[in-house]
């Protein structure tokens, strides 16, 4: 009898999945399995912020105050890290000094030769002198809740707002006993007498620290702020909050003449 003859079926070539076990990075590079138990991590506490290191940086922190050296060779910046200098030409980053302190800062202002700067303390409002090039601090002024400094273009006074101005001089290390009321910015003319202060709604022109204060504009000009004022002292510019537009004063005739 005939004999069946059975063909061989296709074998099926199945494809081999491989098998992968995830892996987990660590710390210090080291590679762990999945299931491997990893070590605990201790949050960070107020207790334990001495314990963390830096292990990178970018940027070069936010910028706080700009000056120049006194031959306006190098810009000097103040950041929120530490002071920079770079080459006026080049741009060129020449030295940075981080800060020594610790402490949250409020502000930062640089003397106008750049060699000191003060900072308020965020937390308690002290005001601290530091020396630029070393870091080193020069002294704190004794006395609590300021927000905000501002140099005299020669250096040699800060006017520092608490409840009112009051008047520092930095080489006796003493109040002067002169005060003006309270401003929340004041911007000095580079002859060191003129300055104008702006407490909104209203702009102070000051011919002297013992003059009396004389108020610029009336309620049909609201919504301006300084922003500069000339070497001699006698134009004032102002702008709106948006700086969309811009406001000569004239301070001997009273007047705007730019508008």
């Amino acid at each position: 009898p005939p004999t069946a003859t059975v063909e061989p079926s296709a074998t099926s070539t199945g494809t081999m999945t491989p098998t992968i076990t995830p892996i987990i990075l660590i710390s210090g590079g080291d590679v762990a399995r999945e299931g491997t138990k990893l070590p605990e991590v201790e949050p960070i506490t107020m207790e334990n912020l001495d314990q963390l290191e830096e292990l990178a940086q970018w940027g070069k922190g936010t910028l706080l105050d700009v000056g120049l050296n006194n031959d306006e060779t190098q810009i000097v910046a103040a950041t929120s890290i530490g002071i920079y200098w770079f080459d006026v030409e080049t741009m060129e980053e020449l030295n940075f000094v981080p800060y020594a302190f610790d402490e949250q800062v409020k502000d930062i202002k640089l003397s106008p030769s750049t060699h000191e700067y003060a900072y308020i303390n965020k937390r308690d409002g002290v005001v601290t002198l530091v020396e630029t090039r070393t870091g080193g601090e020069l002294y704190t002024i004794e006395r609590d809740n300021a927000k905000d400094l501002w140099f005299t273009p020669d250096g040699g006074q800060l006017f520092i707002w608490f409840d009112e101005i009051l008047i520092w001089d930095i080489a006796s290390q003493m109040w002067t006993g002169k005060n003006l009321p309270a401003v929340e910015s004041i911007i000095f003319s580079t002859n060191g007498i003129n300055f104008v202060a702006n407490k909104f709604p209203d702009i102070y022109y000051f011919t002297g620290i013992d003059e009396n204060k004389t108020l610029l504009l009336d309620i049909e000009n609201l919504h301006r702020h300084p922003i500069a004022i000339s070497d001699d002292g006698r134009y004032i510019a102002l702008s709106s909050f948006l700086g969309a537009s811009i406001q000569v004063y004239d301070t001997q005739r009273e007047t705007i003449i730019l508008d």
